[in-house]
């Protein structure tokens, strides 16, 4: 065991709370015998010390004895010295060594750090459902489904420019100005070759973007007669794109830099407006589709914009989606409404560290920057690629954690929405991102302690991973908000019953932006009432806070005592059962 230091003793003293530092124990091979007023650490990934079988109400009972600083009879549910998340280190063994390159490039092959990407034909209603071709996608880095969209006859006009257009031409939309590079680089305004990406953000009308989308395209034309007419019928046309080499060098920066804007973000959510596009939606298969008992999100009871809603992205040549991972490492849907093509790249899930330090190495936050990677930077550093390009009318699928980007590399529409397979890998995946962004003080899109109560109380569950890995997440959360209420009790804080509403919006800390759930504490600021967690409220004084409690104990308990696992071959039997949905 290491020596216990002076030093290490002061710091735990002065520096051991969250409001400094992240909710860890720092040193674990201290001895954990001493239990504060609230736990040092509360994680969703902390070990839990009492079985998955545990009653509720057994759990109150324990928690009760810990607001007795002295009672020795106190044993923890779960770890309050939880360890830091740690972010997957990749594969053991490489994919292939330096002399595996050097024989390919020696031999003009293709890189061996280009990955092939599945490209998956579907020719009818039957393929489109299948669970085969769900599997399949569930377990690769990313996938193009070519052909889904035509047997299943969706009518994808409906989210054309002139289209979307029509039915609301005023409505603000986000615009980013950037520049035009070719995809396999990127430069900065004086044409050095960074990963930081230039994308100054504004915003106009769906009207006038429109009307500069169409501009580009006619302007395009112009050009491009201008060349045939000057050489000849020629034209100034290079080499196709898929004739180039994979693993030649990247091409020089243009001379000069050519600024374009990307209209993204655009949010069709609004059900008057947009009814007839989500009923076109609504003919996908239920493993993509925006709202399907199989998918997590929709049994969140609330939207949040551009993760369970729909968002159109428009388009032209050059337009770019920056280097990012899906919120809370869900997977992504996007449909290439055309009629122009995109070149899409992709980094698999467990080089996730591996990215994050080359980003830290350039400067850049992995999490929050805009960036984009350099192929050949990245082909160095040993860390595989996909490389392919989606067609008008292709689907193409984003696991959950896969690190990707994408380029338009002709005029085009796109729409695009998270999905969350209701499976055991899903949650535990999207659990390590939302505690890593508690880590880093990021917001996490998805409350996950929210999502896993609600599917507690949807869904009857026939797999025993998915239960147990749901059920974790309702003990922690339990034991901690029963904590919660213990140490406001005994401060003689009033905990007034505040029922949360339908479709609310689930609540973060204004400070450490962490989720807050089932009891709020709230400051009046500027006229505004502002949500705190427990640990940043007990660091301002609880004088001036006012407890809310939005779902009260009975009604967990009830959720929690019903969440049972039920084999699918007993629940077969029982023709009684009635659900929302099996997993």
């Amino acid at each position: 065991m290491p020596r216990v230091t002076v030093e290490m003793i002061d710091h735990l003293r002065d520096h051991g709370h969250l409001i400094e530092n992240p909710r860890c124990y720092p040193y674990p091979f201290l001895p954990k015998v001493v239990f504060n007023e609230l736990p040092d650490s509360y994680s969703l990934l902390s070990e839990i010390f009492v079985s998955l079988d545990v009653p509720g109400s057994e759990i109150k009972q324990m928690i009760a004895k810990r607001a007795f600083h002295n009672n020795t009879t106190y044993v923890p549910i779960f770890d309050e010295f939880a360890k830091l998340p740690e972010l997957p280190k990749g594969p053991a063994k490489p994919i292939a060594t330096d002399e595996d390159v050097k024989t390919a490039l020696e031999k003009n092959e293709r890189h061996p750090f280009m990955m092939k990407t599945p490209i998956l034909t579907v020719e009818n209603r039957k393929e489109a459902s299948s669970m085969e071709l769900q599997r399949y996608l569930d377990n690769s880095t990313v996938a193009c489904v070519r052909g889904l969209t035509g047997c299943l006859r969706l009518d994808l006009s409906m989210f054309s420019t002139r289209a979307v257009m029509e039915i609301d031409p005023n409505q603000e939309i986000e615009v980013r100005t950037q520049y035009h590079f070719a995809p396999e680089t990127n430069c900065n305004h004086a044409r050095q070759e960074t990963w930081k990406c230039i994308s100054d953000k504004s915003y106009t009308t769906l009207a006038r973007y429109g009307q500069y989308q169409a501009e580009s395209f006619r302007h395009t034309l112009r050009v491009e007669a201008e060349k045939i007419r000057r050489h000849g019928g020629n034209g100034g046309r290079g080499p196709s794109p898929k004739r180039m080499k994979l693993n030649r060098r990247a091409p020089s920066p243009p001379k000069e830099l050519k600024k374009i804007k990307f209209g993204t973000n655009i949010d069709l959510s609004d059900e008057v407006k947009y009814g007839k596009h989500f009923s076109e939606l609504s003919k996908l298969p239920a493993f993509c589709r925006l709202i399907a008992g199989s998918n997590l999100l929709s049994h969140l009871g609330h939207q949040i914009h551009g993760v369970n809603t729909v968002q159109l992205n428009m388009g032209v040549p050059g337009a770019r989606i920056s280097a990012r991972q899906t919120p809370n490492h869900v997977a992504l849907v996007n449909i290439n409404i055309g009629p122009g093509d995109c070149e899409w790249f992709a980094v698999p899930y467990n080089y996730w560290g591996k990215m994050e330090r080359l980003c830290e190495d350039r400067g850049i936050d992995f999490t929050q920057g805009i960036y984009w990677p350099i192929m050949e930077d990245l082909l160095k550093e040993g860390v595989p690629v996909h490389r392919f390009t989606q067609k008008s009318g292709d689907v193409v699928y984003v696991t959950g954690g896969t690190i990707y980007w994408m380029q338009t590399t002709g005029w085009s529409n796109n729409i695009s929405w998270c999905v969350a397979p209701l499976n055991a890998t899903q949650i535990r995946t999207s659990l390590l991102s939302y505690e890593w962004n508690k880590l880093r003080r990021v917001k996490s899109s998805i409350p996950m302690q929210l999502l896993c109560w609600q599917v507690a109380k949807n869904v009857k569950f026939t797999n025993q991973s998915t239960f147990a890995a749901c059920k974790g997440v309702l003990i922690r959360s339990m034991a901690f908000l029963q904590i919660v209420h213990d140490y406001l009790t005994l401060n003689k804080k009033t905990i007034k019953v505040y029922p949360r509403g339908p479709a609310e919006a689930s609540h973060f800390c204004r400070y450490c932006e962490c989720e807050v759930f089932g009891i709020l504490l709230v400051k009046e600021i500027s006229n505004n009432f502002i949500v705190f967690c427990v640990y940043c409220a007990k660091s301002q004084g609880l004088e001036d806070f006012i407890a809310l409690q939005q779902y009260t104990f009975d009604d967990l308990l009830a959720i929690y005592d019903n969440l049972k696992y039920v084999p699918a071959s007993v629940l077969a039997t029982n023709n009684n059962s009635k659900v929302a949905y099996l997993a």
